[in-house]
């Protein structure tokens, strides 16, 4: 995949005063590759972006990504690993290089008016077994850290997150499935004395409506012992995981909503209540629509810290051209509001953007 993007954004720094105007212009490339049997399946992907601004507000930028994901399966497991490195800012993330919806890993965009490089590495796995026709369990691992360059962002801090699960499914018809699980969290923060570990218990149901549309619920409780700056204390709450993927014809929709909790660049534990949205729509053999939104707000979880609540949104439609079977040409309208909690006030910004893109590995004859 290749991306000429060309952007006119009036505040990409999300400030408080309103900022300046600026043009961008990205150039990305991309290469994805897959291979699968009955036994394994193994995918890769890569990607690399340049952004230059027209003005010295903001530093050019550069962004990469590097995915790797394989299972294994026999005739009654499954066997998952998958890792991935991001390298960019927090005023240009990654996701510009992505044609999917977030998965709500991120929550740290425009968390400050500084342009500040961050890398972020997600490695995971898992093993499912089924112990009979209808009842299996899952034991999983997530990890996380993130890092952060300290040029003009004393306040961020580097963080490690761990994460183990273990879940018991019962599949009550061809249609719905229970479940029940335990889930634990250990947060470390590099350079803070800010540490965490919960347990939570989760129950969960899967429902097919249909052969295009699948739903899922997650609900349970954590309790929390937590430490900041030699002050210990409990805390706990509850979460929530909703999602929904229907497709049609013409049509898809992703839908997300969800309570979690979620490391953050301040070096602190957040509860995260978001919502991720993606609807895209053929209008057309060669013209398709697409509607991408997301909105999270934050609290601190660690005892004794003071960072204050915050809030962020980003909308953008996008209209995109198949111009031929391998070439699409695209323009879009994104708006983006944040609340950093300071005091300060709210920021927002509106921008616009005309894309071209090359995509040969491209099937179907309508744009993705």
């Amino acid at each position: 995949m290749l991306q000429a993007r060309g952007e006119v954004d009036d505040n990409p720094r999300l400030s408080v005063d309103g900022g300046s105007t600026e043009t961008a212009l990205t150039g990305t490339a991309g290469v994805a590759a897959r291979r699968m049997n009955e036994v394994y399946e193994v995918s890769a992907a890569a990607s690399v972006g340049y952004t230059a601004y027209s003005g010295s507000d903001l530093p050019n930028d550069d962004a990469e990504m590097l995915q790797l994901d394989s299972a294994w399966r026999s005739d009654r497991s499954v066997w998952r690993l998958g890792a991935e490195w991001i390298r960019d800012t927090t005023v240009v993330d990654v996701s510009a290089l992505q044609d999917e919806l977030d998965p709500g890993t991120d929550i740290d965009r425009a968390v400050t008016e500084d342009s500040v490089r961050r890398r972020r590495l997600l490695w995971s796995g898992s093993f499912e077994h089924a112990l009979s026709e209808r009842l299996d369990g899952v034991v999983g691992y997530r990890g996380l850290r993130l890092d952060h360059s300290r040029q003009g962002a004393v306040t961020l801090r580097d963080s490690w997150t761990h994460r183990f699960d273990l879940h018991g499914r019962y599949r009550l018809s061809e249609r719905d499935r229970v479940g029940v699980g335990v889930e634990t969290l250990h947060f470390r923060a590099s350079n803070a004395d800010n540490d965490l570990d919960s347990v939570s218990l989760v129950v969960s149901l899967t429902r097919r409506l249909s052969e295009l549309t699948t739903t899922s619920a997650v609900v349970g409780a954590w309790s929390a012992e937590a430490s900041s700056s030699g002050v210990s204390g409990d805390d706990n709450g509850w979460l929530a995981r909703f999602s929904l993927f229907s497709r049609g014809e013409l049509w898809s929709l992703d839908l997300a909503l969800e309570r979690d909790l979620r490391p953050s660049a301040e070096g602190v534990l957040r509860q995260a209540d978001q919502i991720l949205l993606r609807l895209r729509y053929d209008l057309s053999p060669r013209l398709r629509l697409t509607l991408a939104g997301r909105g999270y707000e934050l609290r601190a979880v660690d005892v004794g810290t003071t960072q204050p609540d915050r809030r962020y949104w980003v909308v953008e439609p996008r209209l995109d051209w198949q111009l031929a079977q391998d070439w699409i040409v695209g323009a879009s309208y994104r708006y983006r509001s944040i609340d950093r909690g300071t005091g300060d006030g709210s920021a927002d910004s509106h921008a616009v953007a005309l894309v071209l893109e090359y995509r040969p590995m491209f099937e179907g004859a309508r744009p993705r």
